[in-house]
């Protein structure tokens, strides 16, 4: 990943990467080679001749750099905290099931679920959740798909793209309904209802990760 792209005042150009600062010199127009080992760079210009990408061959056959979105810098921490929270909330959830089943006390209490959980609001709620989770576990089988053989992602079909892009997408709308949700019902203990804000927040979180990501573009090929 490119940290930094710097114009220099001689036409060339220094760019941070992977903590290494490289020095690519001028071949004519927004074209340019790596000083020390003369592997090229092209700059791509968009309609208004702003640079809109750089395309190089240091990594794999070619790779293609976009500038990055505003806030790309907390991506990493605010995905880890979605993820984190999503998974220890359907940890919480195997075991507060366990506890119904198990100890009758805990099923009775305030704490243990909504007064009301057949109510449009907590419906909704919980299919977001699952939205989320199933997005994740596809994109986690994709991503496990990836590191035993990256060539799956010159060969995956449309319909496997389509879906985790569709999924991907659903991420807005499953975060807003568990929002939504955990606002409504407000016949649960403050601690429980406090802790459906934060998976709902963790949602949030992992839904303009997918954004930041631009996992919903259908046509990519990530």
């Amino acid at each position: 990943m490119l940290r930094d792209v710097f114009a220099q005042g001689d036409g060339s150009l220094t760019i941070l990467s992977a903590g290494q600062v490289t020095r690519w010199l001028p071949q004519g127009k927004d074209r340019f080679v790596e000083k020390s080992s003369g592997i090229p760079l092209a700059v791509v210009r968009d309609r208004q001749d702003r640079v809109a990408r750089i395309a190089s061959a240091a990594l794999y056959p070619v790779a293609v750099f976009e500038r990055a979105p505003p806030l790309t810098d907390v991506l990493p921490p605010i995905a880890a905290f979605g993820f984190a929270t999503i998974l220890l909330a359907l940890f919480v959830r195997l075991a507060s099931r366990l506890l119904h089943r198990f100890v009758p006390a805990y099923a009775g209490s305030r704490f243990a679920a909504s007064a009301n959980p057949a109510s449009l609001a907590n419906r909704w709620a919980r299919r977001g959740y699952w939205t989320i989770i199933v997005a994740i576990v596809a994109w986690a089988l994709f991503g496990l798909a990836l590191a035993i053989d990256f060539k799956v992602l010159f060969v995956m079909p449309f319909a496997v793209r389509l879906l985790l892009g569709t999924l991907a997408l659903l991420t807005a709308p499953a975060a807003l309904a568990q929002m939504w949700g955990a606002w409504r019902d407000t016949d649960r203990h403050w601690l429980s209802r406090g802790w459906s804000w934060l998976v709902a927040l963790a949602s949030g979180a992992l839904a303009w990760t997918v954004y930041v990501l631009d996992l919903i573009n259908f046509s990519a090929n990530w």
